[in-house]
C-alpha cells in the first residue's frame, strides 16, 4: 500500500470504520513508514484535544422561540398576484377617470392661441395665465373663461 492511499483511510482506520484486510494494510503501513506513523500519531492527537473541547449547551429559552416562530407559508405567497392585480385595477381606474375627466370638461390650455381666439383674448391678457399651472383651480375657473358666462350683477374689473 502506498502512503497516499494510506493518508487516505488513516481516520477511518483510527475510528475502527475499515473492515479486516483493509485495517490490516494499513496497519502494517503505518508500522513500516515513519512519514504515515507521524501522521496517525498527529491525527489522534489532534482528536483527543477535540475530545476535551466542552460543547456550549443551548440558551434558556431558544427551543421554545423557535418552535413557537411563524412558518413558512406557500399559501401566503399564492396571494400577492391577486393583490397585484387588484392595484394595476386601481391603477387603470384613476387613470381612465383622469383621461374621462379631461376629454369631457372641455377646458383647453388659455395660452395656446386657439384658445385664446374663441374668447378674444389679448397677449397682454393672456400673459396673466403664464402663472397658473395648467388643471389647477385658478387655471379652469379664471376670470377670462367668466367673462363670457359672467352672472348678473357682477361688475367686470377694468385694467
Amino acid at each position: 500500500m502506498e502512503c497516499k492511499d494510506v493518508k487516505e483511510k488513516l481516520p477511518a482506520w483510527l475510528d475502527g470504520e475499515l473492515d479486516g484486510p483493509a485495517a490490516a494494510a494499513v496497519a502494517g503501513h503505518v508500522e513500516a513508514c515513519p512519514s504515515c506513523r507521524e501522521d496517525a500519531r498527529r491525527l489522534e492527537a489532534a482528536w483527543a484535544l477535540l475530545d476535551r473541547v466542552t460543547v456550549p449547551g443551548t440558551p434558556p429559552g431558544l427551543v421554545e422561540k423557535i418552535v413557537r416562530a411563524p412558518r413558512f407559508s406557500w399559501r401566503g405567497l399564492a396571494r400577492w398576484p391577486m393583490n397585484a392585480l387588484a392595484a394595476a385595477a386601481v391603477v387603470a381606474g384613476l387613470l381612465g377617470g383622469y383621461m374621462l375627466a379631461s376629454a369631457y370638461t372641455g377646458l383647453e390650455d388659455p395660452r395656446e392661441p386657439r384658445a385664446l381666439e374663441t374668447v378674444g383674448v389679448d397677449d397682454e391678457e393672456a400673459a396673466a395665465f403664464d402663472e397658473l399651472p395648467p388643471g389647477s383651480v385658478g387655471w379652469a375657473f379664471t376670470d377670462l373663461v367668466e367673462v363670457e358666462d359672467a352672472p348678473e350683477g357682477r361688475e367686470e374689473e377694468s385694467p
